[in-house]
């Protein structure tokens, strides 16, 4: 494979080599010296995010060749008769981008991503190589190759539209920066804190050893008009009951009188039993600090409080109330008061200072964790906790065997449930296995919205996956036990294998193909799930990245690339190209077939046109009755415009 090129030295040996032929044109001192302080200038290193540009394959490849997708209509699904599709999006996603850049600029509403982390645990495949942790441009080949996605992300998401980057200590402080520079740094909206595993385990040792272990990853989020409120639904964490809320309101019409809680049950025999059971009554009597405990282990008394939650309270702060109503109130009652800004609960204490009493219904509301519990809860804020417990069932979701880099389907709801509205268009472009995807349709199902996803994702094929396949097609050996010298020599001739001629043969097979993550992960996954009771009925498009030779020698370009304008009809509008409710109309022959002999015409919907096709005015007038419109030129126009069509 290609070694990837510093484009940034290239660019700097450039200048140097031009300053050395103006050094020899301009001999004066007063050049020379100019001279010498611009070459300084290019040789020093700044502060900031400055990093070596790198050059990837896919760039190689734009040089010569045209971005173009294809439909695998064999891998299509269609559950449902609406014309509203979602999208998988297979091939390097730089390509991808660069269609979506045509399709869907800023109309993105909701992007999400969970690029490679850089760790050096070959888990950043690019470059045709492995970033190793001895690799001294480590980080600015991934700084360049987050750069390229980034700055087409920013095109395509609204103005009010929101992003949202997992990432952990590795590239966190490049991440940063590259975001501020290509967002602008007031787009920033907060870092998500998120808890993704405990110390347990092999954990425990590194720990008491006195490592600070891992525990948390983060998500940066970003808004393109810089707006920071962001969240559409509240999220909600649970808390422990808090025994101050241990006061029972009394309707007596015009004002409360109060008793404690355990007043307030004392003749529910049902309540007193099981607390009795419970161990928790002295003389029959609740006390305040025991009622975290009652809320907790009891299920009457649980049930009792979120029944009556309107009537138990708490007191609170001091209020300023009018001094009409300050006369009005007696030692002992709550009385209902409103001012400008909100209404309130209020009781005069001895002092004769007001209070307001807060009641619990304020704080009950559905946790948003792991076990969605129903009880006292505050707003999360940027601290999301527990997502450690869904990794044990991670393996399980979609019901595909793929664990490395897999984010809980859990994770992704909520971010879509507090941020996303219900007819989003979701975009991620590092969907791996495909966790976005099954989150907006799960979500979909429980709030009965509409969001649409497009999921871009590469074939890339694990080496474990490419192992057992050589295995298995007996074309290399099964490797001894590690850290031996057999294996030494079994890796010697391994490595030279998937080097050779041979091997490189093989991975153009469409049987070898089948193996990479795409095809055996991210399209099963998404076939379950959409066949799942979990999701309602959706529709799905398969789409592959290809290419067109932009070099034309012995054809015109022009139909070349019309071969791929219906499937950038699709994705652009999100449905099916079905010459029978929307129709392409690309030369004379479609007219005639799908339009002029068409005897189901009050079916169509849309019509799509090839704008270089003449019409008669009576052809017009038929046409004209239907929604018509032109294929859009900026698919294609600055490729034909290249090569002068």
């Amino acid at each position: 494979m290609k070694e990837s090129r510093n484009i940034s030295k290239l660019k700097r040996e450039r200048m140097i080599n031009f300053l050395e032929i103006l050094k020899e044109k301009n001999s004066d001192d007063d050049s020379i010296r100019a001279i010498n302080e611009i070459e300084t200038q290019i040789n020093d290193k700044k502060y900031g995010l400055i990093w070596e540009e790198h050059e990837e394959n896919v760039d190689i490849q734009l040089e010569n060749k045209i971005p173009v997708l294809n439909e695998l209509n064999d891998k299509n699904i269609i559950n449902s008769k609406n014309n509203e599709y979602n999208f998988l999006l297979e091939g390097d996603n730089l390509h991808s981008l660069y269609l979506l850049e045509k399709t869907h600029r800023g109309r993105i509403d909701f992007i999400y991503i969970d690029p490679p982390y850089n760790t050096g645990n070959k888990d950043f495949v690019y470059n045709d190589k492995y970033i190793e942790d001895e690799d001294g441009y480590k980080h600015s080949k991934w700084l360049s190759f987050m750069e390229r996605r980034l700055k087409i992300a920013h095109n395509l998401i609204k103005n009010d539209g929101v992003t949202f980057i997992s990432i952990d200590k590795n590239e966190f402080a490049q991440l940063k920066l590259l975001c501020d520079e290509i967002y602008g740094e007031e787009a920033f909206v907060t870092i998500i804190n998120v808890e993704m595993s405990a110390t347990q385990g092999m954990k425990v040792k590194a720990a008491k050893s006195g490592n600070i272990v891992k525990n948390g990853e983060y998500i940066m989020v970003y808004r393109k008009d810089g707006q920071k409120n962001i969240g559409k639904t509240i999220l909600n964490d649970p808390v422990k009951y808090d025994s101050h809320y241990n006061l029972h309101l009394i309707d007596k019409g015009e004002y409360f009188e109060t008793e404690s809680i355990s007043d307030a049950i004392s003749k529910n025999k049902e309540i007193i039993e099981e607390l009795n059971t419970l161990k928790l009554l002295n003389n029959n009597k609740l006390s305040n600090n025991k009622i975290p405990d009652a809320y907790e282990k009891s299920v009457s008394f649980n049930n009792w409080i979120n029944k009556n939650s309107e009537f138990i309270c708490r007191v609170h702060d001091s209020v300023d109330v009018d001094s009409e109503m300050k006369e009005k109130m007696k030692l002992g009652r709550v009385y209902r008061y409103s001012s400008s800004e909100r209404d309130y609960l209020i009781e005069k204490g001895n002092n004769n200072k007001i209070f307001q009493m807060i009641t619990l219904n304020e704080k009950l509301a559905v946790a948003n964790d792991f076990y969605e519990t129903y009880g006292p809860t505050k707003i999360r804020g940027d601290w999301w906790a527990g997502f450690y417990l869904d990794m044990g069932n991670i393996s399980k979701e979609g019901e595909i065997p793929f664990n490395n880099g897999k984010k809980p389907v859990r994770l992704i709801k909520q971010l879509l449930q507090f941020a996303s509205d219900k007819n989003s268009i979701v975009l991620d472009f590092f969907a791996g296995s495909g966790t976005t995807g099954q989150a907006v349709l799960e979500l979909n199902k429980e709030d009965g919205g509409n969001r649409k996803f497009i999921l871009c994702t590469n074939n890339e094929i694990s080496d474990d996956a490419r192992l057992k396949y050589l295995v298995d097609k007996k074309l290399v050996e099964k490797p001894p036990r590690k850290n031996t010298n057999n294996y030494l020599e079994w890796e010697k001739v391994y490595l030279e294998y998937i080097n050779s001629d041979d091997f490189i043969g093989i991975t153009s097979k469409e049987e070898y193909q089948k193996i990479g993550i795409c095809k055996s992960v991210t399209y099963p996954r998404l076939k379950n799930v959409f066949s799942s009771n979990k999701v309602n009925k959706a529709n799905l498009k398969y789409f592959i990245t290809d290419w067109v030779d932009r070099k034309v020698t012995d054809y015109f370009l022009q139909p070349q690339l019309c071969k791929h304008v219906k499937e950038m009809i699709e994705l652009e509008n999100m449905l099916d190209v079905d010459d029978k409710e929307n129709i392409l109309i690309l030369n004379s022959a479609d007219y005639i077939e799908k339009f002029l002999t068409n005897k189901n015409k009050e079916k169509i919907k849309n019509i799509w046109i090839n704008e270089e096709l003449v019409f008669s005015d009576v052809e017009w007038l038929q046409l004209r009755e239907y929604n018509v419109k032109y294929v859009p030129r900026i698919y294609f126009s600055n490729e034909l415009k290249e090569v002068g069509e």
